[in-house]
């Protein structure tokens, strides 16, 4: 197979992981890839082609994202989360997304935490998180900032940036 992005033409072979897996849909295949983006304001999708397939295009956005390198959860001893997370925002993302160049975004964080009496657990949403600037790189401004909440489940936290208009731009997931 291969792998091309929008704002590049060359090309990259991509091969499948030795093992597979299962899923819902059946059995499948992973295919890593790893690629340095030059432009990343014009990356805006990138397609998989393969023998035997159809061409399959993804659409991305490259103007705003939750750093997963820099996003982590830590547990205390009392139970307590703590979340912490980088977002990074495109130097000039004068879009539609946030109204001045290197605004700090919107941000929100939804944590499962223990709910008496039942099997589930309750999200525990914080939003308009406080984040401070973390300087710059790659041409990105970065943010950071942390949220603690008591009595988490474990789950999954995910953690949100969300445009001028209250719209996710991306989303990820921490565990």
């Amino acid at each position: 197979m291969t792998q091309t992005i929008s704002s590049e033409f060359t090309k990259l072979n991509i091969s499948a992981e030795a093992e597979g897996g299962y899923s819902v849909y059946g059995k499948t295949k992973f295919y890593p890839f790893k690629r340095y983006i030059s432009f990343p304001s014009l990356f805006t999708s990138f397609s998989v082609i393969g023998t035997g397939y159809p061409t399959a295009t993804f659409p991305v956005q490259a103007k705003a994202f939750v750093v997963p390198s820099l996003s982590s959860t830590t547990l205390a001893t009392d139970g307590t989360v703590t979340v912490q997370f980088t977002v990074a925002i495109l130097d000039g993302a004068t879009t539609r997304l946030f109204r001045r160049a290197a605004a700090a975004p919107n941000v929100r964080v939804a944590i499962p935490v223990s709910q008496p009496n039942t099997q589930g657990p309750l999200i525990k949403t914080f939003s308009n998180v406080a984040i401070t600037s973390a300087g710059s790189k790659a041409g990105y401004s970065l943010f950071s900032g942390s949220v603690s909440a008591s009595e988490w489940t474990h789950g999954t936290v995910e953690v949100a940036i969300l445009s001028d208009a209250g719209k996710e731009v991306d989303v990820l997931m921490v565990s």
